[in-house]
């Protein structure tokens, strides 16, 4: 940030750029908040104002269970 620039309130960023972040940190909005040198209540506020959900952009994980796996493999799938 140069001198010229301290103190200048940052804006929150539009909707194109704020998917482009979500999908870039995965849904994490404090690094999304780190990156555009933001508070995390201003990414929030901006997501609420566009309609964005954070969380449809994390990975989810799932855990397959025994019974799961061996009906997999009987069927001709690979765990």
């Amino acid at each position: 940030m140069t001198n010229r620039m301290r103190g200048r309130p940052r804006s929150a960023p539009g909707r194109a750029e704020l998917e482009r972040l979500l999908r870039k940190h995965k849904g994490n909005v404090a690094a999304i908040a780190r990156a555009c040198g933001l508070s995390r209540e201003t990414i929030h506020r901006a997501l609420r104002r566009e309609g964005l959900d954070p969380a449809a952009y994390r990975l989810v994980t799932v855990r397959m269970t025994r019974a799961g796996r061996d009906a997999l493999v009987a069927a001709g799938g690979t765990p």
